[in-house]
């Protein structure tokens, strides 16, 4: 069995009672993947992943707002993290690349969570916020890097 399976049945248990979004994707090589989502004007958006399994454990990654304007983007990153308030009403596209391999297919993690303007009793802070996209993020870097470990112990056993 592929160490990363336990991996994903972990993360998607653990999601079921998150209030950001959690997607569990492949990218295949020379290929893209690119969600898009309605976004409120003054929204705050945040967005993390993790590459979990495939060659360099690398992706391209790029966000874009409803004019095409470019909010992020990375090339070849392992893992990241992003936020920011939405300057339009529109769909925002959130998208990873994988174009740079030509036979590896990429495992990804991807949460979004995206919060109304804030009211005036709003009282969430920033920490609190990024505080569950950090534990989901690093726990499936720790627990994919833990299962690749097991597995490389167990073959290397007579």
């Amino acid at each position: 069995m592929s160490p990363v399976r336990p991996v994903l049945v972990l993360l998607a248990a653990l999601s079921a009672s998150a209030t950001a979004t959690e997607r569990l994707f492949f990218i295949d090589p020379l290929s893209e993947e690119c969600f898009r989502e309605r976004v409120p004007v003054r929204a705050e958006v945040a967005g993390a992943f993790v590459v979990i399994e495939g060659g360099f454990l690398d992706v391209d990654v790029e966000v874009t707002g409803p004019d095409n304007k470019v909010i992020y983007s990375g090339e070849r990153e392992t893992e990241g993290k992003y936020n920011f308030v939405a300057y339009m009403d529109g769909i925002y596209k959130f998208c990873f690349g994988n174009k740079m391999s030509t036979m590896v297919q990429k495992a990804v993690t991807f949460t979004l969570d995206i919060h109304e303007a804030p009211k005036s009793e709003d009282t969430e802070t920033e920490e609190t916020k990024w505080g569950l996209v950090e534990v989901l993020g690093l726990l499936a870097s720790m627990l994919y890097r833990a299962f690749q470990y097991l597995s490389a112990s167990e073959e290397e056993q007579p």
